[in-house]
């Protein structure tokens, strides 16, 4: 935003931040990176409601990240799929398609289900990425 203000061509490029933003936020809130955020240390420590509905918040979000996992090792919902290009390619001549659910042999995108779409893309990444032939760096950045 204090880009936006300080260059105003900048909202013919980029005319929404705060909306994307706080729906990043809202997702983010809901798994265990929760604690990250400021206002969520705070109703932790406050105790009470406050202190309940936070932590029902990220044991909701990360259980629909974990159903999300499973559901992505059985084929149920997919990630970005491989990094390797001819492998992706062949998933895709095949019918499959990235950031979607397959229910029968049709595969419906979630992408635009935000903030859910964030769980269950983030959730069938991680449990279907090849792990083995990457390090660490590239885990994170992928």
């Amino acid at each position: 935003m204090s880009a936006k203000t300080k260059q105003p061509w900048l909202n013919l490029i980029v005319p929404f931040v705060r909306t994307p933003a706080n729906i990043v936020t809202f997702g983010l809130k809901r798994t265990p990176t929760a604690p990250l955020f400021e206002s969520v240390r705070a109703d932790l420590k406050a105790g009470g409601v406050k202190q309940e509905r936070a932590i029902a918040r990220m044991l909701w979000g990360s259980s629909v990240m974990v159903a999300a996992g499973m559901a992505a090792n059985a084929g149920y919902i997919t990630g970005a799929g491989p990094d390797d290009k001819e492998k992706k390619a062949a998933l895709l001549a095949s019918g499959w398609r990235p950031y979607s659910i397959k229910v029968g042999d049709t595969y419906y995108e979630y992408n635009r289900l935000d903030p859910f779409s964030q769980w269950l893309g983030l959730a069938a990444d991680m449990s279907t990425m090849d792990y083995k032939h990457k390090d660490a760096g590239d885990i994170a950045a992928s």
